[in-house]
Formats: C-alpha cells, sequence, structure tokens
C-alpha cells in the first residue's frame, strides 16, 4: 500500500509564509502550485489566517509531499499547528480529510487537506479569488 504523503496546503503553511517553517524545508520532497474546487476560502474573522470550507469555488495553493522518513513527525506538526485532535472531534478547529486537487499539469492528485470545521463560527471576509497569496499581496498594501 501506497502512503499518502501530500497536502494540499492554502495558507499560512505555503512557502514563504508565516506557518510554512513548520513543515521545513528538509522535510519537502517536492512542491508544486495547485487548486482544489468546489470549495471557498475566507478569512478567519478573529486573526489574520484562512479558513477552507466546502463549497462552489476554487482555491489556490501548493501540493507538498513530505519525505517518508520524517513524515509522522511533520504530520503530528502540522496537526497541532491546525487543532486537529482526532478524526470526527466536534474539538477539531481544522478536520484533516483526503481529498482530490489539481496539480500545475492538470493531473488530478489526492492529498490530505485541512479544512475549516465551520460550526467554530467565526469567518470574515471572503477570498473571491480563493488565493490567500495574493490577497495578501493586495489587502497589505
Amino acid at each position: 500500500m501506497l502512503l499518502l504523503r501530500t497536502f494540499f496546503v492554502y495558507g499560512t503553511l505555503m512557502t514563504g509564509c508565516a506557518n510554512h517553517h513548520v513543515i521545513g524545508p528538509d522535510a519537502i520532497e517536492r512542491v508544486v502550485r495547485a487548486k482544489m474546487q468546489d470549495v471557498d476560502l475566507y478569512m478567519y474573522d478573529k486573526s489574520y489566517f484562512p479558513c477552507m470550507i466546502v463549497g462552489q469555488g476554487e482555491v489556490i495553493g501548493e501540493l507538498i509531499t513530505i519525505h517518508e522518513h520524517v513524515f509522522e513527525t511533520i504530520l503530528a506538526r502540522m496537526d497541532q499547528l491546525e487543532g486537529y485532535l482526532d478524526r470526527n472531534n466536534p474539538k477539531n478547529f481544522y478536520d484533516r480529510f483526503i481529498m482530490n486537487a489539481e496539480d500545475e499539469q492538470g493531473e488530478i492528485v489526492e492529498t490530505y487537506c485541512y479544512v475549516y470545521n465551520a460550526s467554530n463560527g467565526q469567518l470574515g471576509e471572503k477570498i473571491i479569488d480563493g488565493d490567500f497569496k495574493h490577497y495578501v499581496k493586495t489587502e497589505r498594501k
């Protein structure tokens, strides 16, 4: 059985963003631009990070593949950052799912993804184009 080691990230875990250090450069095997369909992106109302929820739009992000020998360590770090306790836990800040994303070559890739637990409320402004990096560049000017 192949071990799934790829994450679709769309916010502060992307390269060049505030929490990318949680993954660490030595843990990364590959990074490619990607997008996910049938999801929407919002800013969290009480802080400066995005929340992806199931929706009707498209979200732009990256597919980050983690080296197998450090995968469990990186998964634990990312789960902690995202407030993921365990499967189906109503106290999760984000839930971790396996979803499909499209890489920059148009290939569909099965990937882990953190989806905001909307029962927490607190969604702020919608990021209309689904691109957090673009939002940060244009909103912080």
